[in-house]
């Protein structure tokens, strides 16, 4: 069978999917890291304004590592797992109805990998139960002696719920998550929209020996700790530090 026709790929992603919030989730059911993703969708914003060169770079380097004979249906598959179903059928409604590219050779996934230099961030250890230190004000609270690997209470993190005026806030996955993908040059100014002091969360830095995603831990537990660790709250901080991305990405997990 012939491989999907990239016309119909770039239609796709450019008219299709865009930069719709679930595309990251689609990134993921194609079989790309967190740290890869997260590339195509800074891509997104590349230039000043929204974009979609990076979800049309995701699809074409999908389909560079995957076989002809199972674009269509992995793809398919991929859209309706994601949320865009109706995309699936409006693309893809069965395996002879669309343009197909004979025009490259067949290439196995086992073989390939996205075109991408990526840097892989260091895994974070299994959720394990901490006492964190709390004060009226997350941004003078004692730096405590703690070691280079972070750890984030569940406990002490709200699970994310939408009450009134949908309140929603963080949870320990988000936490792990934003502390894997906020880059390291955004550390200081997204500490202090978070309402800490220089000292405290350059403090942080050096207890973790200047591992940023432990630090970053460490931080947003102390904020939702000490603060209502309201989501709206967060979205600020990010957008104030330049991680607008994030503030897309983040609330699915």
């Amino acid at each position: 069978m012939a491989g999907i026709d990239e016309k119909l790929l770039a239609k796709l992603g450019e008219e299709g999917l865009g930069n719709h919030d679930n595309v990251p989730k689609l990134g993921r059911e194609l079989g790309f890291n967190q740290t890869q993703i997260s590339l195509y969708i800074e891509t997104n914003y590349s230039g000043g304004r929204v974009g979609t060169k990076g979800t049309v770079k995701l699809l074409f380097d999908w389909k560079k590592k995957t076989r002809k004979a199972e674009q269509v249906s992995t793809l398919r598959a991929a859209l309706t797992m994601a949320g865009f179903e109706d995309l699936a059928e409006e693309y893809f409604p069965d395996s002879s109805s669309h343009p197909t590219d004979d025009s490259s050779p067949d290439l196995t996934s086992a073989s390939s990998t996205p075109d991408l230099m990526v840097t892989a961030t260091q895994p974070m250890p299994d959720l394990v139960s901490s006492t964190l230190p709390s004060s009226p004000n997350p941004g003078t609270a004692p730096v405590p002696d703690q070691t280079a690997n972070p750890s984030v209470d569940p406990a002490s993190v709200p699970s994310q719920s939408s009450g009134a005026g949908g309140m929603a806030t963080i949870t320990a996955k988000q936490i792990i998550f934003l502390s894997q993908s906020i880059l390291p040059s955004c550390y200081n100014v997204f500490c202090t929209h978070l309402g800490f002091e220089f000292a405290i969360f350059d403090g942080v830095k050096s207890s973790k020996l200047n591992d940023i995603p432990a630090a970053l831990v460490d931080i947003l537990n102390r904020w939702a700790a000490n603060t209502e660790g309201l989501l709206s709250d967060l979205d600020k901080a990010l957008t104030a530090a330049g991680c607008t991305r994030l503030v897309y990405m983040y609330k699915g997990k």
